[in-house]
């Protein structure tokens, strides 16, 4: 179920536009981010998102409704929105803070339920502020009172909670705490989207992460499709190195512009022959290495198509649920006799992709280089054909890694030898 949709807006200030047809759509639990430069539109995208700034074209809806078609109370059950600047209640206690958020349940002037107030305690309670109940705001330090404001959110009993740079002039203990918080409040249910700049807490904690630049969406996925250097270079114009790390699918970014170190050697063009989610870890490892990467055939919204075109890489595509075709099986043959190395990963192959080990096979009768990645992974479903071509495979010399890490160092002991032929099906 979608709970926010938003269908080509536009929204902007005094005539000029900040936002550009913009469409997305959250679904109920999603934990997303929104990153993007300064000036890109994120905040624009809140204001409108919460109401508060009315598009001038297009449409947002929050529970299928038009936003503009709720009374601040109501829309204030359904949606918690957290501004970077608030006007902190220095004068009030952390407990009368955190009571705020009931307002529109309460009404503004009228006294507080039982069920209200236990509310507040159970939202102090999960944002470990209960303790602050009787301190007044002003004696709390920066990430106390944040934590205070988020519980007042959230005493609000929203199912969707917009969050504008939540970890701003937090130290690192507060920043992790409070994204460790985001995700126990995600985990009851909560739809969290937040405005951040730290690629790195992005990656760490989050499933989703949408791109914004110039007012429009240039991205949007898990963070291991998207958190890549083509992508970080797109947004925010620099090239930054992006590390995956061996047992994970998480991306780390290093704050220093690629290529001050390079890769060890020049780069070579290697071919991947992978499928759901094999692929993704050893591609980003090469990507970083600054190697020249295809792969295929894989089918089309295949989460290793989709890693490997957000990296850059050229990909053969096919049809999902059916037999890899003549023409996307020529393609692939073509990709592999023009690179220096192709790698076989631990794939599960059956009748529609044994096709793929086929290739493999005629490759390395050319000449080609063969890394078969994890070997004992690679399960057969097509009665014992995958079996027997792998087997061939190994015995005329393909080498064997059990670790991304151990294939990825000895890529760099390759040295180019050919050019890619051929064209790219995409």
């Amino acid at each position: 179920m979608n709970v926010i949709e938003v269908d080509r807006a536009c929204a902007g200030y005094g005539g000029e536009p900040v936002l550009r047809d913009i469409s997305l759509s959250l679904k109920e639990g999603d934990l997303a981010g929104l990153l993007g430069p300064n000036g890109s539109g994120k905040s624009t995208l809140f204001r409108m998102l919460g109401g508060a700034l009315k598009p001038s074209s297009g449409g947002v809806r929050v529970m299928g409704r038009d936003v503009s078609s709720f009374g601040a109370s109501e829309l204030g059950r359904i949606m918690a929105v957290l501004p970077q600047f608030t006007d902190e209640p220095f004068g009030f206690s952390a407990f009368e803070a955190a009571c705020m958020g009931r307002y529109p349940h309460s009404g503004r002037f009228s006294a507080l339920s039982a069920r209200d107030i236990e509310a507040v305690e159970e939202a102090m309670a999960l944002v470990d502020v209960i303790h602050l109940r009787g301190r007044l705001m002003n004696t709390l330090s920066g990430g106390e009172r944040r934590r205070v404001l988020l519980a007042q959110a959230l005493a609000q009993e929203p199912k969707i909670l917009l969050l504008d740079e939540p970890s701003a002039h937090l130290d690192v203990q507060h920043q992790v705490e409070l994204f460790e918080l985001l995700c126990k409040v995600n985990e009851r249910g909560i739809t969290v989207l937040a405005i951040l700049h730290d690629l790195n807490l992005a990656a760490q904690y989050l499933r989703r992460i949408l791109f914004l630049k110039q007012g429009a969406i240039i991205a949007d996925g898990p963070p291991a499709e998207v958190v890549n250097g083509r992508l970080i270079e797109s947004a925010f114009g620099i090239r930054l190195d992006v590390l995956v790390r061996e047992g994970t699918d998480k991306p780390s970014v290093l704050y220093s512009r690629a290529g001050t170190s390079g890769p060890a050697q020049a780069p070579i063009r290697i071919h991947v022959i992978c499928g759901g989610g094999t692929g993704r870890g050893i591609m980003g490892m090469l990507a970083q290495q600054g190697h020249e990467l295809s792969a295929g055939v894989l089918n089309r919204g295949d989460s290793d198509e989709v890693f490997a075109r957000n990296i850059g890489a050229a990909v053969v595509q096919a049809p999902p649920f059916s037999a890899i075709p003549e023409e996307a099986h020529a393609e692939n043959l073509r990709l592999l006799r023009g690179a220096n190395l192709v790698i076989l990963c631990p794939v599960p192959v059956g009748p529609g992709n044994l096709r793929n080990l086929e290739a493999v096979r005629a490759s390395q009768a050319g000449g080609a280089a063969i890394a078969v990645l994890e070997e004992a992974a690679i399960s057969d479903h097509a009665g014992g054909e995958a079996t027997r071509i792998l087997r061939e495979i190994l015995n005329n010399g393909a080498a064997r890694f059990a670790t991304k890490s151990a294939l990825a160092d000895y890529v760099r002991t390759i040295s180019p030898r050919r050019e890619c032929q051929g064209a790219v099906k995409n």
